[in-house]
C-alpha cells in the first residue's frame, strides 16, 4: 500500500499558503473524484477550478521517494494546491477508486525514462571541446581577472578607513563585469570582501572600534584570497589556452573558485564519483545572499561508511521563492546510486541524481559518533593549517567529541577528554544563523560526553580557532541548532 501521511505532504508543500489552500479545497468538497492505479503508484482526480474550469491533477509515485505532481492548472508552484489536496485526501483515508493509468501519464513516464537513458548515455560519452569557443572564453576570463585586480587595487588605494557608501556602490557596480567574463566564483569572492563594509542589516558606521579592527583584519584576509585567486587563476587559464584538452580536475579547486560549471559528465570523467553510498544529513541552514538576490541553503552530510563529511548547496532566486521549494532539513538516510563529488578540500560539495530514503537508525548514530575527533588540539591541527592557506576552505565542518561544555569568562567552550579547550562562537563567514543561544535550552545530558557538528572559524585578529555549533549527535537523536 502506498504510504502517504500528512507530515509527508507538509514536507512536499512549497510553502504554508499552499498547505492552507490545499486543505481548504477538501473542506469545500472541490474534488469530483479520487482515483488510484492498480499498482498503487499513481493517485489522480479532478478538482473544481475558477469559473467553469476543471483541473486534472495527479501525483506519480513510480519513484516513491521523489513523487512527480502534474496538474492542468496554470500554477507555477510544485506541487500545486490541487495535487497537495489530492495527497491530503489519501492521507486522510478518503475513498480512492481503482482505475487505469491515464494514457497521457503513461506517455510522460516514458519520456522521463527516455531522458534518463539519454542522460546516462551522455555521461559515458567523451565531451567534445569547441577549441575556438574555449579560447574565446578563457581570453575573456583572463581579461576579467585583470579587471578584478584593478578593483582590488582601487579598494586598497582608497584605504579601508576612507571607504564610504558611494565608493562601495561604485566598486559593486564595476564588479558586475566579472559575471559577464565567466567568473561568477571570483565575483562572489570579491563581493564577500565588499560586504564586510556594505551590509543590509547593519551599517559600517555603527560599529565600535573593536568591531572595526576585526572587520579590517577579515577584509585583508579576503583581499589576500582574491589576490591568490588572481595569481593561480591566471596560471591555470594560461595553461588551458595551451592545452584545450586540459582536465579541470588538475586544478579543480582553482577552477571551482573561478566559477567552473561542473557537469556530471566532467566529474565522472575525472573519476569524482562513488557508487552505492549512504549519506545522513547532520545539519542544514539557509540564509539570504543579498548581492545575488537569492537564498542559499547549505546541507552538511556524513558518509556512513567512511565518516567523510560533504556539503550540498541550493540557490533559489528571491523572485522564485514561491515556485521553487528548497530541500531543507532531511531526517532520513539517503541511499544513493551514484555520488558525484566536486573538487574541494575538507568538506567538498556533492550531488546525486537517484536515491532512495530509509529511516535513520540508532546504529547509524552510534557509527557517526565513532567518526568524531577526540583530540581537539592534535585532531584539528592539520585542518587549521589548511584553513590558513589563502585558498583553503575557511569554514570547514568537523565532528568533535567532547567531555563537557563549560563557560570560560562568560563564553562557552568545549572540553575534550585531555582537558583541552575549544571556544564556541557565533562568528562565521558562511551566513549561518546564530546558534549559541540555543545551548541554553538543551537538556543537561547534552552538555556531557556528546558529539558536536561544528563549523570551524579562525579568528585572524586573535590567531585562535573557534567552533560554531550546528548540531549535536546524541545516542538516540540529532539535535539541530540551525534551520
Amino acid at each position: 500500500m502506498l504510504k502517504i501521511d500528512t507530515q509527508r505532504v507538509d514536507e512536499l508543500a512549497p510553502n504554508a499558503n499552499a498547505i492552507k489552500n490545499a486543505r481548504k479545497l477538501l473542506q469545500q468538497n472541490k474534488f469530483y473524484g479520487f482515483y488510484i492505479s492498480k499498482d498503487q503508484t499513481l493517485i489522480f482526480g479532478e478538482c473544481e477550478g475558477s469559473g467553469d474550469s476543471v483541473y486534472e491533477c495527479s501525483v506519480d509515485f513510480i519513484n516513491e521517494d521523489e513523487p512527480i505532481s502534474r496538474c492542468s492548472c496554470p500554477s507555477r508552484q510544485f506541487p500545486c494546491k490541487h495535487c497537495l489536496g489530492l495527497m491530503y485526501a489519501y492521507a486522510n483515508l478518503e475513498r480512492f477508486v481503482t482505475e487505469k493509468i491515464p494514457e497521457d501519464v503513461l506517455r510522460k513516464r516514458q519520456k522521463l525514462l527516455d531522458r534518463a537513458k539519454k542522460r546516462s548515455e551522455n555521461l559515458s560519452q567523451p565531451k567534445n571541446i569547441d577549441k575556438e569557443a574555449l579560447k574565446k572564453k578563457v581570453e575573456e576570463q583572463l581579461a576579467g581577472l585583470d579587471h578584478l585586480e584593478k578593483l582590488m587595487h582601487e579598494m586598497v588605494r582608497h584605504g579601508f578607513g576612507n571607504l564610504n557608501f558611494d565608493t562601495l556602490i561604485d566598486l559593486f557596480n564595476q564588479s558586475q563585469r566579472l559575471k559577464e567574463a565567466y567568473l561568477p566564483g571570483a565575483h562572489k569572492l570579491f563581493l564577500s570582501c565588499l560586504n564586510h563594509f556594505l551590509r543590509v542589516d547593519y551599517g559600517y558606521y555603527n560599529r565600535n572600534a573593536e568591531d572595526k579592527e576585526a572587520l579590517y583584519s577579515s577584509a585583508i584576509d579576503h583581499l589576500s584570497r582574491v589576490n591568490s585567486l588572481i595569481k593561480h587563476g591566471r596560471k591555470y587559464l594560461s595553461q588551458q589556452l595551451k592545452e584545450p584538452d586540459l582536465n579541470p580536475q588538475r586544478d579543480g579547486v582553482i577552477a571551482t573558485l573561478l566559477g567552473q560549471v561542473w557537469q556530471l559528465r566532467d566529474l565522472k570523467t575525472a573519476g569524482l564519483i562513488e557508487g552505492r553510498v549512504e549519506l545522513a544529513q547532520l545539519a542544514y541552514n539557509s540564509y539570504p545572499y543579498m548581492p545575488y538576490e537569492e537564498t542559499i541553503g547549505i546541507g552538511t552530510w556524513i558518509h556512513l561508511k567512511t565518516g567523510k563529511l560533504y556539503s550540498t548547496q541550493e540557490m533559489v532566486p528571491f523572485n522564485a521563492s514561491n515556485q521553487m521549494k528548497m530541500e531543507g532539513s532531511q531526517f532520513q538516510v539517503q541511499e544513493i546510486k551514484e555520488l558525484f563529488i566536486y573538487p574541494g578540500d575538507i568538506t567538498p560539495r556533492v550531488r546525486w541524481e537517484e536515491s532512495k530514503k530509509r529511516d535513520l537508525k540508532k546504529k547509524d548514530l552510534t557509527k557517526i559518533r565513532k567518526f568524531a575527533q577526540v583530540n581537539i588540539v592534535g585532531g584539528l591541527n592539520d585542518i587549521k593549517n589548511q584553513m590558513k592557506a589563502p585558498l583553503g576552505d575557511k569554514n570547514p565542518v568537523v565532528l568533535i567529541q567532547y567531555k563537557k561544555i563549560v563557560s570560560v569568562e562568560g563564553k562557552p567552550a568545549l572540553v575534550d577528554f585531555k582537558d583541552q579547550r575549544l571556544g564556541l562562537t557565533d562568528a562565521c563567514d558562511s551566513g549561518d544563523p546564530k546558534t549559541l543561544i540555543f545551548l541554553n535550552y538543551l537538556p543537561k545530558q547534552y552538555f556531557h560526553n556528546q558529539v558536536m557538528v561544528a563549523r570551524l572559524h579562525f579568528d585572524i585578529e586573535k590567531g585562535s580557532l573557534h567552533a560554531k555549533p550546528l548540531s549535536i549527535v546524541g545516542e538516540d537523536d540529532i539535535i539541530r541548532l540551525t534551520y
